[in-house]
């Protein structure tokens, strides 16, 4: 069968690190830098299902979609839509953000990002 590790073996683990970070774009990994600088315990790169996030909460089920100029085309809005649908359904909440609010300041989209868990109770 499939072989399961607990989530710590992943995150700790180097090569792993690696290829997780080699998959994000430019602007997930100033996004990354800028949670770590908030405190905010956030994966890149995670993994649900057959699926790969750009970020996850695993422990309150929030993902978090970076979104560039592509996904305004209508081939990447009715994946979106998809990966939205299953991954609701599994019980995850999603919040997309634009590459153009990361790139316009990217510090109102930590604080953005603080408030909505702060107001859904998910942090104190």
């Amino acid at each position: 069968g499939r072989r399961t590790y607990p989530y710590n073996y992943f995150y700790n683990n180097i090569d792993y690190k690696k290829k997780r970070f080699a998959k994000q774009s430019g602007t997930e990994k100033i996004l990354k830098k800028a949670f770590d600088r908030a405190s905010l315990n956030i994966i890149p790169q995670y993994k649900i299902s057959e699926m790969t996030v750009d970020f996850a909460i695993p422990g309150i089920m929030q993902v978090i979609e970076v979104d560039g100029p592509h996904h305004k085309q209508e081939k990447y809005k009715s994946q979106d839509k998809r990966r939205d649908y299953i991954l609701k359904k599994m019980g995850w909440n999603i919040w997309r953000v634009k590459v153009g609010e990361i790139d316009n300041n990217i510090d109102k989209v930590v604080t953005k990002i603080l408030r909505r868990l702060k107001r859904n109770k998910k942090i104190s």
